[in-house]
């Protein structure tokens, strides 16, 4: 199921944001925009996380977890956009919202509905 998915990528976020490395993310991403090399790495490996969101969303409209009427491909990037940089972001700067309520807004937002 979905809400699955996005929660065990979320759990690994959290992880990231609270262990020894906290904050990296940020210093890497900045970097990516400056050095061409680093650029072209980060836009690999976050497209390839990128498409498995993609792939996972089109799951969910396959099986009636998500509306039939939404484009696969941009709920999938716009959850990897909110998952990965947003969480992110989020656990870092804002608060510790929990993992589980973080992904059933995301879900209650695109019209999910429970499997």
């Amino acid at each position: 199921p979905l809400r699955e998915a996005l929660l065990a990528a979320v759990r690994v976020i959290n992880r990231i944001a609270g262990g020894p490395s906290r904050g990296v993310a940020f210093d890497i991403w900045g970097e990516a925009t400056r050095d061409r090399e680093l650029g072209r790495l980060a836009t690999a490996r976050l497209g390839a996380v990128r498409d498995r969101f993609v792939d996972a969303a089109r799951r969910a409209v396959a099986s009636g977890e998500l509306p039939a009427s939404l484009d696969a491909a941009q709920v999938g990037t716009a959850l990897f956009a909110a998952c990965v940089p947003g969480y992110y972001t989020l656990r870092m700067t804002v608060d510790g919202t929990a993992p589980e309520a973080y992904v059933d807004g995301l879900l209650a937002g695109a019209g999910a509905r429970p499997r």
